[in-house]
């Protein structure tokens, strides 16, 4: 096992290695005459606030060198048709394809997204998935009028079985990129990643924000991303001090029912925003520019005025009768399930004065120099993934050991913090620390250690690579 090399290889060399590949398996049907578009989007690591992003946190995210390519090249057949190489162009190429009729009802309107998401339930990998979000996305916003006479869209992913590295998110932003340039158009790099998250929300149910596509869409390599999901501002990028760098390892297990838990947590934070308003409607000096984000109340507030009025546990029904609704369109609330709201709720706010504090210590690290500084950073993160786990209940074994086992490295042997990244109940541990042959040897062995003690296949992803606008679209005729 080793740490992957820093730096992707050219652009050149990659469209052309990916699209000769294409032509082997396609053939005629990759249209060798014809334009083809080509874009790519980085994985990317949560390193602070992103399960935040709903209640209006700071979101700090970094790219990886790892992404999704994908190429698209017009057809006449009424069709799509996606080939995906499989990882990193290894293993066998999967290939599936629709009518472009099951976008639409009878009658010529566009299908309903659960009818279309039934007609593809079935269908492998969440490469298709994120292909078709992206062009029923496209067409639901009128984006584009039609698909023309379809498409053969192309897929490579050396993100393939990472989990909390925004894969879907990386899939439909390049493809929205490659339709989008092919059917020349354009676009800002907002209205992308709102695309995208319109797309996997309304077709997959992903109850997800705008901030794991506009990581994707508008990283710089080797720079913290920092987005202000309230105002869905982007405040730039931060540079890392020197010598210092990130990491993730995806600790090789998923908790089966993480996309539940995840639901779950949301629901309930909503409900501790909806009584937080009803108060602040009585008592506006609380917090007299309440617009109903939570990340808009500070710690001291929350502590000294709001946290004994949040009930600790409530039934759904129960809220249901006082509050109709939580006002999240993207949940339901089960009137049967018991939601823990107060520590839900306390999480969002918590973490995005987390993310706040991270950025001013990285920046004064830089700045200044200040070790310290990037040890306070740190230990930001361990608060983040304790409040992760047992504020939300979204921890895991797993990721907890890996934690602990890189925290006894300690700031002395260049690991200076550690946390969950993304969606939780698994996935993956992003890990800031020095840039030394020695740090990454003491990662690599806790890498180790941690397969040899447990029945999962970590992987390491290191690196940077830059954000789909960043990288561009390739042409090709």
């Amino acid at each position: 096992m080793s740490i992957d090399s820093a730096i992707s290889p050219a652009p050149a060399d990659e469209v052309d290695l990916f699209v000769g590949g294409l032509g082997s398996v396609l053939g005629e049907q990759w249209a060798p005459t014809a334009r083809k578009c080509v874009a790519r989007a980085p994985g990317r690591l949560d390193l602070m606030g992103g399960f935040a992003e709903y209640t209006g946190s700071l979101v700090l995210s970094y790219p990886v060198a790892r992404g999704v390519m994908i190429a698209v090249a017009p057809r006449d057949d009424q069709t799509v048709l996606v080939c995906n190489l499989g990882h990193e162009g290894n293993g066998s190429p999967e290939q599936v394809s629709w009518p472009l009729a099951a976008f639409y009802a009878d009658g010529g309107d566009l299908a309903a997204p659960a009818a279309l998401a039934a007609a593809l339930e079935s269908e492998p990998g969440d490469a298709v998935r994120g292909v078709a979000a992206a062009l029923f996305a496209m067409l639901e916003r009128q984006t584009v009028a039609h698909l023309g006479g379809g498409a053969t869209i192309g897929v490579t992913s050396s993100l393939s079985g990472v989990v909390g590295a925004a894969a879907s998110a990386a899939t439909t932003c390049a493809t929205i990129l490659a339709v989008g340039r092919a059917m020349n158009l354009q676009s800002t790099p907002m209205e992308c990643a709102d695309l995208a998250s319109h797309g996997q929300n309304l077709l997959w149910g992903r109850a997800q924000g705008i901030a794991d596509a506009a990581s994707v869409v508008l990283a710089r390599p080797a720079e913290i991303l920092q987005l202000h999901c309230q105002t869905r501002e982007v405040l730039g990028g931060l540079s890392l001090p020197e010598g210092v760098t990130l990491t993730g390892i995806d600790c090789g297990a998923r908790n089966p029912q993480a996309d539940a838990k995840y639901l779950d947590a949301r629901v309930a934070a909503f409900m501790g925003c909806k009584i937080i308003g009803r108060i602040l409607a009585a008592e506006p000096s609380i917090a007299p520019n309440w617009d109903g984000y939570l990340s808009q109340l500070t710690v001291a507030d929350y502590v000294e005025r709001l946290r004994d009025r949040l009930p600790t546990k409530i039934k759904g029904a129960a809220f249901l009768d006082r509050f109709e609704e939580c006002g999240d369109v993207l949940s339901a609330i089960d009137p049967d399930k018991i939601y823990k709201v107060r520590s839900r709720a306390e999480h969002h706010i918590y973490e995005n004065a987390r993310s706040r504090q991270f950025a001013e210590r990285n920046a004064r690290a830089v700045r200044t120099g200040d070790s310290n500084a990037v040890s306070e950073a740190g230990e930001l993160m361990y608060a983040s993934h304790w409040s992760y786990g047992q504020r939300c209940g979204l921890g895991s074994i797993e990721t907890d050991r890996l934690v602990t086992m890189l925290r006894r490295i300690g700031a002395e042997g260049g690991v200076y913090g550690a946390k969950a990244s993304a969606r939780g109940a698994g996935g993956t541990v992003v890990v800031l620390h020095a840039d030394t042959d020695e740090t990454q040897e003491s990662i690599r062995r806790v890498v180790e250690e941690y397969a040899s003690k447990t029945a999962c296949t970590p992987e390491l992803l290191t690196g940077t690579s830059p954000g789909a606008f960043a990288w561009g679209v390739h042409e090709l005729s």
